[in-house]
């Protein structure tokens, strides 16, 4: 169930406002660094009073709800910018859409109240879009597998770490819901899974833990391809309840 507090919306022109990001698979190998560098630049030549940091080398101040993994193609890239003064979200999100280079753009600007919380700090939850082309188990088996794969008291993988020992997590209890359905170009599977701080689990990390099971479905030795992975929406989770990101 949505629930999107009215209070936390501002409708009219707003010193913070939320834009929602895409980026689209022909780009989607670019880096978190890279996108904040390219969002610098087209921040500076929408000429819109963002405030900047203060320094040597001033940046405008904004703040992402996560960093998006390399690979990753994304519709729900939610990014909050200070303003210096009130201004029109709809006209911030148009000069912006209009400043990124092709395959990223703007679906949507918001102004939001100024006191409300981070969106990296509210935000725990996202859902991710799976898409198995080619060979693929059929649905029947898809359903099957997955209902075991859910059913498994634990689920535990080993997460590579920069600089750091490996280290081994039991990300299930972290993988909120898994949806199936058959596409015209293969298996869609659709993932609810934690997302930042404990709770994290990399869509990456699914995909690997699911491999063996559609492999086993599919009783072959032909390697099953890994899926095109796309992420859909973030969210706050919280009592059953799923709020949105434009209301946190």
């Amino acid at each position: 169930m949505n629930m999107c507090p009215e209070s936390r919306v501002v409708r009219q022109c707003g010193k913070r406002l939320r834009c929602r990001l895409s980026v689209a698979r022909p780009v989607r190998w670019v880096s978190h660094l890279e996108f904040m560098g390219m969002l610098t630049r087209a921040v500076r030549r929408t000429a819109a009073p963002v405030q900047y940091s203060r320094g040597f080398n001033p940046r405008p101040q904004m703040s992402f709800a996560t960093a998006r993994p390399v690979g990753l193609s994304s519709e729900a890239e939610f990014v909050d910018f200070t303003m210096q003064r009130p201004y029109c979200p709809d006209e911030f999100g148009e000069a912006l859409d209009g400043s990124m280079p092709k395959g990223f753009s703007v679906s949507g600007c918001k102004a939001v109240s100024e006191d409300g919380p981070s969106l990296m700090a509210a935000l725990n939850a996202a859902r991710y879009e799976l898409l198995y082309e080619g060979r693929v188990p059929q649905l029947s088996e898809w359903q099957a597998a997955l209902c075991e794969f859910l059913q498994r008291s634990s689920i535990v993988i080993t997460r590579e770490r920069h600089n750091k020992p490996d280290r081994r997590l039991d990300i299930r209890p972290n993988i909120y819901r898994l949806r199936v359905s058959s596409e015209s170009c293969g298996i869609r599977v659709l993932a609810d899974l934690g997302l930042g701080g404990e709770n994290n689990v990399r869509p990456s990390e699914l995909v690997s833990a699911l491999q063996a099971v559609v492999q086993e479905c599919l009783q072959a030795t032909q390697e099953v391809r890994r899926p095109a992975v796309h992420r859909l929406e973030v969210y706050r989770r919280e009592d059953n309840q799923k709020i949105s990101a434009w209301c946190v």
